[in-house]
C-alpha cells in the first residue's frame, strides 16, 4: 500500500481481488497480517492477504489486482476518478471558477473506492478519490478534457514563469540564477514501476552545488519507464518542482548531440574554407591590378 494510504489498512479487512487473465471472476479474502515497517525504496507498507484457491488458479508469481474495503460510514470529500490527473508525486484536478475560467490545483489524495449513487431512480457504481486537502466542499471540478485545459493552464504558467525569469536575470545585472531544470548523467540501480520512480546513481550537478549521489527520481508521464534499464548509463534533464522533489522531465541522446557538434564543427570549417578562398582571389586580383 502506499504510505499516504498505510493508515487505513487494518488487519481483518475484507479483500476482493481479480486476475487480468480473468477480469470477470472475483477472489474473496481478508488481510492476515499489516507489516510494521515501510519498504525504504518504494516508500510502500506490504500487506499479506489469504485468499481461498480451491480451485488453484492462483500460480506463484502471478500479479493480481486486490481492493482493500474500507467499511467505514464517516462522511470524505471525494471526486470522480477521472477528475484526477496524476503526474509525478503530485496530483491535480482542475477547478471550475465560473465564466469559463478554470485553474489547476494541486490536491492531496486519500483512498480510492467506489461510490454508489441514485440518478433519476438508476442506480450507478462510479470509482471515487478521497480528496484530504485542496478543495473544498461545494467546489465544481471537470471530468472530462481536463488534459487538454490542464495543459494549456500549464503552458500560460510557464510562459509567465520564463517572463519573470528574464526580468529577474536582466535586473540582477549579470548575477548567477540558481536553474530550475539541469542536464546529467547516471547509472540506472533500479526501477519501481508501481510508484513511477527510478534510483540512479548521478554525476556531479555543478549548478545545484551536488556531488556524485545515488537518488530516488520521479519520472514525468510523458516518459515509459521502460527506458530506464537497470545497470544502464543514460542522459537526462533533471528539473526541480518545489523545494525537495526532483523529476525525470526528459532523455537525452548523446549521439544526436554529438553529430549536432559534428554537423557545426562542418559547417565552420566549409566557412573558413569559402572565406580563405575569396580572400585568395582578392589577394590574387589586387597583386594583378
Amino acid at each position: 500500500m502506499f504510505e499516504r494510504q498505510a493508515y487505513a489498512v487494518q488487519q481483518g479487512q475484507d479483500v476482493v481481488a481479480q486476475l487480468p487473465s480473468q477480469p470477470s471472476k472475483d477472489w474473496s479474502g481478508m488481510v492476515n497480517y499489516v507489516y510494521p515497517e515501510l519498504d525504504s525504496q518504494t516508500r510502500t507498507l506490504p500487506v499479506r492477504v489469504r485468499l481461498m484457491n480451491k480451485d488453484q488458479a492462483l500460480k506463484p508469481n502471478m500479479l493480481m489486482t486486490m481492493q482493500i474495503l474500507d467499511r467505514s460510514s464517516a462522511e470524505v470529500l471525494s471526486v470522480p476518478r477521472s477528475a484526477v490527473i496524476k503526474a509525478g508525486k503530485h496530483a491535480r484536478v482542475v477547478k471550475s471558477l465560473g465564466d469559463g475560467r478554470f485553474k489547476s490545483v494541486v490536491v492531496m489524495l486519500g483512498r480510492e473506492g467506489e461510490l454508489h449513487t441514485q440518478h433519476d431512480g438508476d442506480s450507478r457504481i462510479d470509482a471515487h478519490i478521497e480528496i484530504l486537502s485542496g478543495l473544498n466542499t461545494g467546489d465544481v471540478v471537470v471530468t472530462s478534457a481536463q488534459f487538454l485545459i490542464d495543459s494549456e493552464s500549464n503552458i500560460e504558467a510557464e510562459l509567465q514563469r520564463m517572463e519573470e525569469a528574464s526580468l529577474e536575470g536582466d535586473s540582477k545585472s549579470g548575477e548567477s540564477v540558481s536553474k530550475d531544470s539541469v542536464r546529467t548523467t547516471g547509472l540506472v540501480n533500479k526501477r519501481m514501476d508501481v510508484m513511477g520512480m527510478v534510483n540512479i546513481t548521478h554525476e556531479p550537478i555543478p549548478e545545484w552545488d551536488w556531488g556524485t549521489m545515488t537518488m530516488d527520481f520521479s519520472v514525468d508521464s510523458s516518459i515509459a519507464l521502460s527506458e530506464f534499464q537497470e545497470g544502464e548509463t543514460l542522459s537526462f534533464e533533471l528539473t526541480k518542482q518545489g523545494d525537495w522533489e526532483f523529476v525525470i522531465t526528459a532523455l537525452i541522446d548523446e549521439n544526436d548531440h554529438h553529430m549536432d557538434h559534428e554537423m557545426n564543427h562542418e559547417m565552420h570549417h566549409d566557412m573558413d574554407h569559402a572565406m580563405d578562398h575569396e580572400m585568395d582571389h582578392e589577394m590574387h586580383h589586387d597583386m594583378e591590378h
